[in-house]
């Protein structure tokens, strides 16, 4: 954990260029999904449900490989559970996404207190106010979702997916420039 982030001296090693790229690349995918947000809730919903079952045919593929492992059994059981999950969320995709909204509210709440811990670690840069602000909004965002569930299931993933990438962009924009400024200032 202790170097899950770059100290000030190994800031302008991580790739300036990278975080302006992936800041604008997380602003291009926040307006594609703005613009379609019960379009991608349900392509949200199908994701998961294929994946399920992906995991659960590998389940099952590992455990039929090793059949005398002593986890046979517990393989066997996640393979089923897996795939019979992602079968229901295919086949029902609506109560699939009200679902995952609730646990969509969770992740981003969790993943506010994230950004808020980086920010706190990264408080030497200029930019971290606004990883400091995308986990605000994560968290802001998570509790208005718990609040509206289940009704606004509809579009609130696609609508808030958008709102937290468009947040995330503009922190690793910022967080870039404040690593050329203190470049070219020597610090």
């Amino acid at each position: 954990m202790k170097n899950m982030f770059p100290a000030r001296s190994s800031f302008d090693q991580i790739g300036k260029k990278w975080l302006m790229g992936l800041g604008i690349a997380l602003i291009v995918l926040s307006f594609i999904t703005l613009g379609a947000p019960y379009l991608t809730s349900i392509a949200i919903t199908f994701i998961v449900g294929a994946v399920l079952i992906g995991s659960g045919v590998a389940y099952g593929f590992h455990a039929f490989q090793n059949n005398k492992w002593s986890g046979f059994f517990f393989s066997i059981i996640a393979a089923l559970i897996n795939i019979a999950a992602g079968l229901l969320i295919l086949t029902y995709p609506k109560l699939g996404l009200v679902t995952l909204t609730l646990i969509f509210a969770l992740l981003l709440a969790i993943q506010g207190v994230i950004k808020i811990l980086a920010s706190l670690k990264l408080s030497w840069a200029d930019g971290a106010f606004w990883l400091l602000l995308s986990g605000v909004v994560s968290i802001v965002l998570g509790v208005l979702i718990w609040q509206g569930w289940p009704t606004t299931a509809a579009w609130v993933l696609g609508l808030f997916l958008s709102i937290d990438l468009l947040f995330a962009g503009w922190a690793m924009i910022f967080l870039s420039s404040t690593a050329n400024r203190k470049r070219k200032a020597g610090k």
